[in-house]
């Protein structure tokens, strides 16, 4: 009996261990392979696929009717078939990567590389261009999303300081060798499902979104600023 019970013990310590190890090593990554196991599901390559060939047989959509749809969902959830119905074919129009595009906003210690991508998993990454947005420094709304925290300072590819940024603080868009800039014109606090401010505009204007309050997603901080050269009088 008592051999029997060290046994017990022994496999139960074993199922411990390993269970605090695999914890170990999942958590730091559970976004990485979240999105493995998503790009590798059955499901979803059967439904990219039959996606990718309704796209080619049918017409593009003009994409001022999603930002006036109603939304239940936050408003960085884009699906790959909202993207088919409203932008060339559900690919991003503009490819910020290759201009190898920095953000960086001095008086919140924000910087970081800017990344594309159809879906908020891009965020994963770093801080992310939403698809249905312009390409900054042409007339538009560039929109940009990133986490809160997800990363904490002295890290600085994190959006966990935006509550920092005052109306006339500057915001930088450095694509190569071009440095972009940019005056605070606007802060706001809105609700998650509010998709007013990833509506396009004739202004030349940078439009930056994270969670609030701090720790929670209940609503999205939005801070607006406009492109000096064009508005020098900011």
């Amino acid at each position: 009996m008592l051999t029997f019970i060290k046994k017990l013990f022994s496999i139960v310590l074993l199922i411990v261990i390993l269970c605090g190890v695999g914890y170990i090593i999942y958590y730091p990554n559970r976004d990485k392979i979240n999105i493995f196991f998503n790009e590798i599901d059955p499901y979803n390559i059967s439904h990219n696929t039959s996606l990718a060939f309704l796209i080619d047989v049918s017409r593009q959509q003009n994409k001022e009717d999603y930002f006036k749809a109603s939304n239940t969902n936050s408003i960085e959830e884009i699906t790959p078939s909202t993207l088919a119905l409203y932008q060339n074919g559900g690919n991003t129009i503009y490819e910020l990567e290759k201009y190898n595009t920095f953000l960086e906003i001095p008086s919140a210690d924000i910087a970081g590389k800017v990344f594309d991508g159809e879906s908020s998993w891009t965020m994963v990454k770093g801080f992310w261009h939403f698809p249905l947005s312009s390409m900054p420094g042409i007339a538009g709304n560039t929109v940009i999303i990133g986490h809160r925290y997800d990363k904490m300072p002295p890290a600085t590819d994190t959006f966990f300081n935006l509550d920092k940024v005052k109306i006339g603080d500057k915001v930088y868009i450095t694509q190569n060798d071009e440095k972009l800039s940019f005056t605070v014109t606007e802060t706001k606090i809105v609700e998650k499902t509010n998709r007013e401010i990833l509506t396009q505009t004739d202004d030349y204007r940078i439009t930056i979104v994270t969670c609030h309050p701090l720790w929670t997603d209940d609503q999205r901080l939005v801070v607006i600023a406009k492109l000096d050269k064009i508005y020098r009088n900011i």
